[in-house]
């Protein structure tokens, strides 16, 4: 968990964008794209949209108008032993960028393998920012964490996030995701020697 908050801590604040737009209805009625990642899922996201971020961990994604965005974050060999809606209320806890907490507006899904909520905050200058945040879980441990944001009048359209929620299926199994965990575990600990040798100099 500590290492996805860091993720989304230094993507987040930049994606709150305060452009108002409109949205299309569905995936159904635009022109679209599959992507996929290492981390051993694809999702389809509207052709327009642009990959602005990806790293070893995470993929952004924004709309031509920066009105909407799209991040996602896989964590592999997260806890376990907390729930969903116990991961959800730690990662409120932890998200930057609203001038008041992080409220749920919006229970939409609450299963064992998925929870999606609405939630709402405001910027610095009081405009609402809404946020859709779904944490899907297809094995123990193993989640993934799609979170839609926009900013000041622009409003999450749920039918077109709904559709690409629904389109994000896996790629690899549980085998493949433990090796990967492993892979990325070395490279954590690499880095973080890295780090402790050059403050040691």
């Amino acid at each position: 968990m500590k290492r996805l908050i860091l993720y989304l801590l230094c993507l987040i604040i930049c994606l709150l964008m305060p452009l108002a737009c409109s949205f299309s209805p569905g995936l159904s009625d635009m022109e679209t794209r599959l992507y996929s990642n290492p981390a051993g899922y694809h999702i389809t996201v509207p052709a327009g949209w642009q990959l602005i971020e990806e790293d070893r961990q995470s993929a952004v994604f924004a709309a031509p108008d920066n009105g909407i965005s799209l991040t996602i974050v896989s964590e592999l060999g997260g806890e376990a032993y907390y729930g969903l809606p116990e991961i959800g209320d730690m990662l409120l806890a932890q998200l930057p960028g609203s001038s008041s907490p992080w409220r749920i507006s919006r229970t939409i899904t609450d299963t064992e393998d998925k929870l999606r909520l609405a939630v709402t905050g405001k910027d610095e200058y009081g405009a609402e920012i809404a946020l859709d945040i779904s944490i899907l879980q297809p094995y123990p441990g193993m989640r993934y964490y799609l979170l839609f944001a926009a900013g000041s009048t622009a409003t999450v359209e749920q039918a077109l996030t709904g559709d690409i929620i629904k389109s994000f299926g896996m790629d690899e199994d549980l085998p493949y995701l433990y090796g990967l965990m492993g892979e990325w575990r070395e490279a954590e600990q690499e880095a973080e020697q890295e780090t402790e040798q050059e403050t040691d100099r």
